[in-house]
């Protein structure tokens, strides 16, 4: 109920939070319409982005969509030894 409250709550803007493994995929279980703890077969690496949009479709649907998914390219910076 957390995710799907704070979620609720910030209809219409940006949500960003960094989070475990676990409760990345506890979004996708929620945002997919799947049940609670339903094994969707996502894995998630350490220090990766996820990113879902909720748009309407070409049908007028408001539908959650995985822009996104356990995307660890900014971290080739810090692979190759580069410095910020």
């Amino acid at each position: 109920m957390f995710l799907h409250d704070l979620i609720t709550r910030h209809e219409g803007g940006r949500l960003l939070f960094a989070a475990h493994g676990e409760t990345v995929l506890a979004a996708h279980a929620l945002l997919l319409g799947l049940g609670p703890m339903t094994e969707a077969g996502f894995t998630v690496s350490h220090a990766s982005v996820t990113r879902w949009q909720h748009h309407h479709n070409r049908l007028g649907q408001r539908r959650w969509m995985l822009d996104r998914h356990n995307d660890t390219a900014h971290l080739a910076a810090l692979a190759a030894g580069a410095t910020p």
